[in-house]
């Protein structure tokens, strides 16, 4: 096992960031989290500052979320990613997701700030902005991929001159659309579904284009994402169940060569993970199937109880043919047909007067 823990700087989004949660992963013991920047872009990254009042930015009532928004907002503004990174890392984590879900606002004066269309729209920094246009990956294609491109080759850069020891990885990101109910069984979520259509080759189009031009270690989830009801940020594309987490993990344990047994201990744990998401999606659908077999055996014994019924009724509509014919064939019928007759020529006669 090292010496020394592993300094660690997140530039991304919550995917890679809740990978360092002891909600998680028991990583305290062997990772030292130096920083996190999320929810900002390479493009506004690599513009000048902006000047602002920082209670401008600031979002009632002041709970923990809050505090966090507007924590990434005065990062955004004030690019103070540098400075972070004068604390020393080994190894700075890397996503792309925000790139491709936000974009940027190109300001009336040409200054390029992150879109945080989460939290930015409800500040009065907001408020006072005038003239600004919105330039998205998924609406504005190419001009939005040509100023990352051009961001992206001052982020490589400034890390390959200024901090040449620090090590990049690029965790690869994994939407989902499958949506885990608290019983485990789960359905399809229409806009999460939307975004993973639309975004996923987004995504991959910005990490194929790192990992062609620049040298980065990736970490990359295989296996099918699923996000849950029972999450405790709520469901979401990029709020996965815990077995990813524990991939990743695993991947970067492997990455900055912890002890074998470590290593073996955290993979055990990614799979314990792993089974026990998919036994108890088996168990559900066994549950389900149980239920639709009962559901049949009881529409088998209303079915025959309905013969039943109809064999009964045929019997009975069978005997009073046969009562019905014998009383016709019978002496006594045939007897009073003439009094029969003449009580209906009687009537007729009545009828008539």
């Amino acid at each position: 096992m090292m010496a020394d823990k592993v300094r660690v700087g997140i530039f991304g989004s919550c995917a890679t960031r809740e990978v360092f949660t002891t909600f998680y992963n028991d990583y305290k013991n062997h990772f030292n989290l130096i920083f996190t920047h999320e929810r900002e872009s390479f493009i506004s990254l690599f513009d000048k500052p902006m000047d602002f009042n920082p209670d401008e930015l600031r979002l009632l009532p002041d709970t923990k979320k809050n505090q966090f928004r507007y924590k990434n907002m005065v990062n955004d503004l004030s690019k103070s990613f540098f400075k972070d990174m004068e604390k020393g890392i080994d190894y700075l984590i890397i996503d792309v997701y925000f790139e491709v879900l936000y974009g940027v606002l190109i300001l009336e004066d040409g200054t390029i700030i992150t879109n945080n269309k989460w939290d930015l729209p409800k500040t009065n920094f907001y408020d006072k902005l005038n003239n600004f246009r919105i330039c998205e990956l998924n609406k504005d294609s190419e001009e939005y991929f040509e100023l990352w491109v051009l961001a992206c080759k001052k982020f490589f850069n400034y890390l390959k001159k200024s901090y040449p020891n620090v090590k990049i990885i690029l965790n690869k990101i994994k939407l989902a659309k499958n949506v885990f109910r608290e019983d485990y069984s789960f359905y399809i979520d229409k806009d999460f579904e939307w975004m993973v259509e639309n975004y996923s080759p987004l995504i991959s189009r910005l990490e194929d284009y790192i990992e062609k031009n620049y040298d980065v270690i990736s970490i990359e989830y295989c296996g099918e994402a699923f996000t849950s009801e029972t999450n405790r940020w709520s469901p979401y594309v990029v709020h996965l169940t815990e077995d990813y987490y524990k991939y990743v993990y695993f991947e970067l344990c492997k990455i900055v060569h912890l002890d074998k047994n470590y290593l073996n201990s955290v993979y055990l744990e990614y799979i314990l993970a792993k089974l026990n998401i998919y036994e108890n999606m088996v168990q559900k659908e066994k549950d389900m199937l149980l239920e639709k077999d009962e559901e049949i055996s009881n529409l088998k014994f209303s079915i025959n109880e309905k013969d039943q019924i109809i064999k009964s009724n045929d019997i009975e509509i069978d005997e009073l043919k046969k009562f019905k014919e014998s009383v016709l064939d019978s002496s006594s019928w045939k007897i009073t047909k003439p009094l029969r007759n003449s009580k209906k020529i009687f009537r007729k006669f009545e009828d008539k007067n």
